[in-house]
């Protein structure tokens, strides 16, 4: 969890109670915790779909590349950090595109 995050996993769940439980319209919810109507519906949907486990913290990684590094440049890249190269002199050796 980032520092500047709204919500822990103790309030996602307060939040979820407060709407599925206790009825609050999602706009209140997301007045009294300081957040986003899109968000509080994010959270809901989640545990709706994933119970628990749908409040927990996920990588904001994407699940794919559209264009993925080839395998042999990341070998190469590899091998020049081991040689302790930086940036630029790796970037010229292992042919960056601008």
């Amino acid at each position: 969890m980032h520092k500047k995050a709204r919500l822990t996993l103790l309030g996602r769940a307060a939040l979820v109670r407060c709407v599925l439980e206790e009825g609050q319209p999602r706009s209140v919810a997301a007045t009294a915790f300081g957040i986003c109507a899109k968000t509080v519906r994010k959270w809901v949907e989640r545990y709706q779909a994933e119970g628990p486990a749908g409040l927990e913290d996920r990588s904001s990684r994407p699940h794919r590349l559209r264009q993925p590094t080839a395998q042999a440049r990341c070998e190469r890249i590899v091998e020049l950090r081991r040689q302790r190269w930086t940036g630029r002199p790796i970037a010229a050796a292992a042919g960056a595109q601008p």
